[in-house]
């Protein structure tokens, strides 16, 4: 749900200490994404497209975590439930 695992945040720094090249123009899929922190972070680093999915009670969540926080350099951000 709506918490941001160890795993991701040790994810997030490898990804940023890569000097992003990981995820540089990539498309992502971040399935089970809770709050969205990770696909955001991702798209910040420069991803090419991020799609974050999750169950639909969760969605309200993210949309409003990207509602607060829309990444600027992806170009498609999108959603989607897994029910």
């Amino acid at each position: 749900g709506s918490v941001l695992w160890d795993s991701s945040r040790a994810f997030l720094a490898f990804a940023a200490q890569s000097d992003a090249a990981i995820v540089r123009d990539k498309r992502v899929i971040e399935v089970g994404a809770g709050t969205g922190a990770v696909g955001l972070a991702l798209a910040r680093l420069g991803a090419r497209s991020v799609v974050m999915t999750d169950k639909a009670t969760q969605l309200p969540l993210i949309r409003r975590n990207l509602g607060r926080n829309r990444p600027p350099c992806a170009t498609t951000t999108t959603m989607g439930s897994n029910t």
